[in-house]
């Protein structure tokens, strides 16, 4: 976590932990400062490296032997023509802003002096909206032009991750396999919401609006022996819950949350 958050509390640390080496801060910040590069990754690695003197870490590898070995698979999904669509009208939409943007790294680039620029951080809502369409295109709004409250395969049509999703959970309903599906997003479980409506899958929801008797009593009746419910769609903001859905033996993450609790 200090390396996450500012390495002058990993100073702090080892301070905790060695204070008659770690006297004065000032060489350690100088050493590891991270002002004007905040992904220089040689100082974090350095940063790695000092830890590694203190830190025990251990390997779920290293104690648990009948693992099978992990085994990853990197599908590159591409966007289809209506992603592509928004994503094109929301970068034309801030075309000044990433030409302001352009222009102060320019100018920094170049040594100028007193070059005042935070428009980088008009940036997170830009950022944020590309990650949505990434996600599925109707989570902005607006985006579902004519729409008159039916849902069809359209749906499913209009996202690249949509349409692999639904191909891994057919083969997974097929066999008899039971899920929990994680988005950051609320607006996603709406649309896998009609999406597994669509479908005819059982299904039970997790947000932060969810009560606690729905909680408890969804838990229990995904728990339950002999359970019918096919998925369990949770946001990842609703966590501290106490959500024990042990009974899935498949878990999804539509979309990662960056926060590392999760």
């Amino acid at each position: 976590t200090p390396l996450q958050n500012n390495l002058h509390e990993l100073w702090a640390l080892l301070r905790y932990l060695e204070d008659d080496v770690f006297v004065d801060s000032s060489r350690f910040d100088e050493a590891f400062d991270l002002t004007h590069n905040l992904c220089n990754d040689q100082k974090l690695e350095d940063a790695h490296h000092l830890l590694r003197l203190f830190q025990l870490r251990r390997l779920k590898s290293e104690v648990e032997f009948t693992l099978p070995p992990k085994h990853e698979m990197k599908l590159m999904v591409g966007l289809t023509e209506e992603q592509k669509l928004w994503a094109r009208k929301l970068m034309l939409r801030n075309k000044k802003l990433l030409l302001q943007i352009e222009l102060g790294l320019r100018q920094e680039h170049e040594g100028a002096e007193d070059v005042e620029s935070d428009e980088w951080k008009r940036l997170n809502n830009l950022f944020m909206q590309l990650r949505k369409i990434c996600n599925h295109p109707y989570c902005l709004n607006g985006a579902e032009v004519g729409f008159d409250g039916s849902t069809d395969e359209k749906l499913v049509q209009s996202s690249g991750k949509l349409l692999v999703l639904d191909k891994l959970l057919a083969k997974l309903h097929a066999k008899g396999h039971r899920v929990v599906l994680f988005s950051q997003f609320v607006s996603v479980l709406n649309i896998l919401e009609d999406y597994l409506n669509m479908r005819d899958w059982s299904y039970c929801r997790l947000d932060g609006s969810t009560g606690r008797t729905r909680r408890t009593l969804d838990l229990r009746v995904f728990n339950a022996t002999g359970s019918k419910t096919f998925i369990y769609l949770m946001s990842t903001r609703a966590g501290g819950l106490g959500i024990n859905a042990q009974t899935a033996d498949t878990c999804i993450l539509y979309d990662s949350d960056w926060n590392p609790q999760v």
